[in-house]
């Protein structure tokens, strides 16, 4: 059990140092004089996503492992709050949350790439 918690945690403090890092990227590429160079803009918003997703994954898979593990059933408890797995499974539900923060963030990116270039498409044909 311990192992498993542990390979849990190291797996999100992974994920926790992608997410810092693509935000750092998300800063740097959309609010800076940088975003306005298409390439390089493009290409830093690319990487963003491509380390969002990264994170994404390895957050969702451990969140995933160590539910399956621990034989941890999320939803089934009537007594949550005396079980002796209640942190783990908030720390899951958590888990579960912060991704599809993640998920929406990388479609929050995804979106901006695809409208900023259709409207750039419009002024070129203009």
């Amino acid at each position: 059990m311990g192992d498993d918690i542990s390979n849990y945690l190291n797996s999100t403090k992974n994920s926790s140092i992608c997410i810092s890092i693509a935000i750092v990227l998300i800063i740097l590429f959309f609010m800076t004089p940088l975003s306005k160079f298409l390439l390089v803009s493009t290409v830093g918003k690319i990487v963003a996503v491509l380390i969002l997703s990264y994170a994404f994954i390895i957050n969702t898979l451990s969140a995933y492992d160590v539910s399956k593990k621990l034989d941890v059933s999320l939803f089934s408890d009537s007594n949550f709050a005396s079980s002796e797995t209640s942190n783990i499974k908030t720390n899951i539900i958590c888990s579960y949350i912060f991704s599809i923060f993640i998920l929406l963030l990388i479609l929050m990116i995804a979106k901006k790439m695809v409208f900023v270039k259709n409207i750039n498409n419009v002024n070129n044909n203009i």
